[in-house]
């Protein structure tokens, strides 16, 4: 059991996932990746992995992905919809969690974000103990 903010964390994955679903063609591929890191005293460092088969970036696009209001293109807004705010978002939230976030594409070949977390780890039996569940 790992204890954060889970709705933080739930906002960032929500963001990117639909920014996969919303830019991957209808016979394409999104997958949601998680695994531990490392720990150290209780502290977990976490990634999540979202990868998709969408349209892509180029390096010129992916350079200010994370900038308030930047979009990969000037038409995005029009063509797919949004402000361009989601990111960017995502990024402060990651921040206040300890972690970075990243982003690796190729025009035509898919989207790959990833961001880590420090979670601290808890105890499940405390945790159902206090919700006054047995384990």
């Amino acid at each position: 059991m790992l204890i954060g903010d889970n709705q933080r964390m739930a906002q960032v994955i929500a963001n990117i996932l639909g920014n996969a679903v919303k830019f991957t063609p209808a016979h394409g591929h999104v997958n949601l990746n998680a695994r531990l890191l490392s720990e150290r005293d209780d502290l977990c460092t976490v990634q999540i992995e979202i990868v998709d088969s969408g349209i892509g970036m180029s390096q010129e696009q992916m350079r200010d992905i994370f900038q308030p209001f930047h979009q990969a293109e000037s038409n995005t807004s029009r063509k797919f919809g949004g402000t361009g705010l989601g990111l960017s978002i995502s990024k402060n939230i990651v921040d206040m969690m300890g972690g970075k976030i990243w982003v690796e594409s190729e025009v035509d070949k898919g989207t790959t974000f990833a961001f880590t977390a420090q979670l601290r780890r808890g105890n499940a039996h405390a945790f159902c103990s206090s919700r006054g569940n047995v384990s």
